[in-house]
């Protein structure tokens, strides 16, 4: 057998055991969606972790939470808690506005708020 023989034979070899091995390996659309859902959960769990651990103040909560509720973006107690409800509620604020939605309490989307919810509440409502 030639050398080139040989080296044809491996080759096809290798081709055939790496498709085999693929063959096996290769995940249905079912494995696919498994492992993006619980990719999914392990970033929101990520992010939502991150802003309900925000140190903030109840009151600045509270104000928030009018904001928010006044756009009817939020539809709970307005109780100064920084709870999964808020942050919900804040993060649909932000992709509303074109903002990550990361439900980071940050001076830029907090400014935004405080504009969007005095434009619809005609102005009257201060807080």
């Amino acid at each position: 057998m030639s050398h080139s023989h040989r080296r044809r034979l491996a080759l096809a070899s290798t081709l055939l055991l790496g498709l085999t091995t693929a063959a096996c390996s290769i995940p249905t659309d079912e494995d696919r969606a498994k492992a993006a859902e619980e990719s999914a959960k392990k970033s929101l769990v990520a992010i939502d972790h991150g802003a309900l651990e925000q140190k903030v103040d109840s009151e600045k909560v509270k104000k928030i939470q009018q904001q928010l509720a006044e756009l009817h973006e939020y539809r709970g107690d307005v109780n100064g808690k920084l709870d999964q409800v808020t942050i919900n509620a804040y993060e649909a604020f932000q992709r509303t506005n074109g903002l990550h939605p990361d439900g980071m309490l940050d001076d830029r989307t907090l400014k935004m708020l405080e504009e969007a919810a005095a434009k619809a509440g005609g102005g009257a409502r201060q807080g």
